[in-house]
């Protein structure tokens, strides 16, 4: 499958015309929020639909395709490489955002989280064009870890009873699936591929999925 990469340290608007039938790809992480339409996505094989008002957060480890825009879709983006994070992932100790995130990385945002959104992603765009040096790299750090952590403050408890209620075995294979899928994608699409590799059958791991994707769905509601 083709793929489109955000450069890192970027910030733009974007249709996603080019992207479609591709795979969104980062080596840090992409910040969207939808300004316009609506677009189907499938995040983590989990088909969903990223609609105005949406921000959508990419981690490397989020596995993000899109199907089919909207007439009018656009979303505002900013693109971090993975050594720019660092500093703010090292910071963050909830273990239950990063689960949260990587398994419903589209985010339903309220008026005023919007609002919220759209002035963090100013901020960034500012510093991305205006500063160099360490003074970047301090200030696009500070803005990251103040976002995730103002994420992880209106997720709340929901984060906790939405993830670990339903973590187990088959929650472990699914993660270790995800990230074959980011390594193998490209390359193999056969089913039989990753159950061997996950040393399960891919009648079980086609149950696996569905199970998963049925709390998934449930979250996303």
């Amino acid at each position: 499958m083709n793929t489109s990469t955000y450069q890192s340290e970027s910030s733009g608007i974007t249709d996603w015309k080019k992207s479609i039938g591709r795979v969104i790809r980062t080596d840090g992480c992409v910040f969207l929020l939808c300004t316009g339409g609506r677009a189907t996505v499938a995040a983590n094989m989990q088909k969903m639909v990223f609609r105005k008002n949406d921000l959508a957060v990419l981690t490397s480890d989020v596995y993000f395709s899109v199907s089919e825009v909207s007439a009018g879709f656009s979303a505002r983006y900013v693109a971090l490489s993975e050594p720019m994070l660092e500093a703010a992932y090292y910071r963050i100790t909830s273990v239950s955002l990063w689960d949260y995130l990587h398994h419903i990385p589209i985010l339903r945002l309220s008026p005023e989280q919007r609002s919220l959104v759209s002035g963090w992603l100013e901020q960034m765009e500012w510093i991305l064009t205006h500063l160099d040096g360490p003074d970047r790299s301090v200030l696009l750090n500070n803005n990251v870890y103040n976002l995730f952590i103002a994420i992880n403050a209106e997720l709340g408890k929901a984060v906790e009873t939405k993830i670990h209620a339903h973590k187990d075995r088959a929650w472990d294979i699914i993660t270790r699936l995800w990230s074959l899928l980011t390594k193998h994608a490209v390359r193999e699409r056969s089913v039989s591929f990753y159950a061997k590799a996950l040393n399960i059958t891919p009648d079980y791991l086609n149950k696996v999925c569905r199970r998963a994707y049925a709390h998934v769905a449930e979250n996303t509601d």
